[in-house]
């Protein structure tokens, strides 16, 4: 089932590129290259807010380094000893993430032999006087049982465990959208969880206002190696209103021209591909993506919901097969072929849900003024039309 955040995104499919880029706008970046080596706090934002020890009260011991830098030359070195803080109520103009979507991404590098814990915070509420206090991220990067990972404390959906590599900038994602309460965090662009951002980091809370307040970046325990984690690139992007950067075609609806369905299979009229029952009638696999056509961006991300808990791979091809009305394959329709290039390893879905991206990492066919489709196949054993796979509607993008 498609979270409130993806069900507002799907509605912006056929919106023109113009209004996607204009609601795709930064509202604070940080990726410490402007400041002097040393401690982070008493540093000031271009947007506005001013690095801090937690409660206002400075400790100088976190630092901005050039040990490891995901881009440029420096970023955020956390040593044990403190909370550093950058509260959004410093923006110039007033925080605006108190309503609509927004985008949060951070990079994380945890060096070989690190065995501490390190967290990322995201409040809905701070001040410094610590009168009001309310947590709705909170992710920590850790090394205790000596395979880095991300635990994420996610609120609703539990503590949610993921292994990441040594000495490699991970990306953390979330897309947070406080009109409908709701939270996807990502890592390296692959969905973990969604869960309800005011009930807070541990499932339980009821906050009766929602926003992005502040972020805290917090040390909890120390490593006894004498390594520790750095964070770079964070980057806080508006995304209300339409950010699709293509469209859907080739339902497996059995309407003319499409293709019926191989074993009358036809979905519920939707745009998805064909159903996994056989009387049919039934929504199937419905691939969909967020981000911009501008491939220098890097940020468009693919999403196949209504999909079996089975291995499926994403795929681009140059051409929409059969006009964009599919081929019979397997359980469903094939949309698209021509110079195919599989984008990641066999993927195993979770929640009738698989992710992919940045796509343009991986897609090696995919360039400026070039147009690429796309598709997800995945393996359904006991499937409708006695084999064992089935794939997703296509989707186009042209890239620019």
């Amino acid at each position: 089932m498609l979270s409130p955040f993806k069900r507002s995104l799907a509605l912006g499919a056929f919106a023109v590129a113009s209004l996607a880029a204009a609601a795709n706008a930064q509202v604070f970046t940080e990726n410490f290259d402007t400041y002097a080596l040393g401690p982070i706090e008493g540093n000031v934002n271009p947007a506005g807010p001013t690095w801090h020890g937690w409660g206002g009260s400075n400790t100088y011991i976190h630092q901005v380094s050039n040990l490891q830098a995901s881009s440029g030359p420096q970023s955020a070195l956390l040593l044990i000893g403190g909370d550093t803080v950058a509260n959004f109520d410093d923006i110039t103009g007033g925080n605006p993430m108190v309503s609509g979507q927004w985008r949060m991404t951070v990079d994380a590098f945890i060096p070989t032999g690190f065995d501490g814990t390190t967290y990322y915070i995201g409040m809905n509420s701070y001040d410094d006087p610590g009168t009001l206090l309310e947590w709705s991220i909170q992710v920590a990067m850790d090394g205790v049982f000596g395979t880095p990972r991300t635990v994420c404390d996610c609120g609703t959906a539990g503590s949610v465990v993921t292994n990441i590599p040594f000495d490699t900038w991970t990306e953390l994602r979330w897309d947070i959208d406080l009109d409908a309460d709701w939270v996807d965090f990502y890592v390296g662009g692959v969905l973990q969880a969604g869960y309800e951002w005011s009930k807070g980091v541990f499932g339980g809370d009821a906050y009766a206002t929602l926003s992005l307040n502040a972020l805290d970046l917090y040390p909890g325990t120390a490593a006894t190696t004498g390594v520790d984690v750095f964070f770079d690139n964070i980057v806080i992007t508006s995304i209300s209103g339409p950010t699709e950067p293509g469209f859907q075609y080739c339902p497996g609806d059995g309407v003319a021209p499409h293709t019926p369905c191989p074993c009358s299979n036809d979905n519920d009229g939707s745009m998805s591909g064909c159903s996994w029952s056989s009387a049919g009638g039934s929504a199937g696999a419905t691939l969909t993506a967020t981000g911009d056509a501008d491939i220098a961006n890097q940020d468009v991300y693919l999403t196949a919901t209504n999909v079996e808990n089975n291995f499926g791979i994403f795929f681009g091809a140059n051409n929409q097969t059969n006009a964009g009305n599919g081929n019979v394959f397997g359980d469903g329709l094939r949309c698209a072929g021509g110079a195919l290039v599989r984008l990641t390893a066999p993927t195993m879905a979770t929640g009738n849900m698989a992710t992919h991206g940045p796509i343009e990492v991986s897609d090696t066919g995919a360039a400026a003024g070039v147009t690429r489709r796309y598709q997800y196949w995945f393996r359904t054993p006991g499937g409708p039309c006695a084999t064992v796979f089935n794939l997703s509607n296509g989707y186009e993008i042209a890239w620019m």
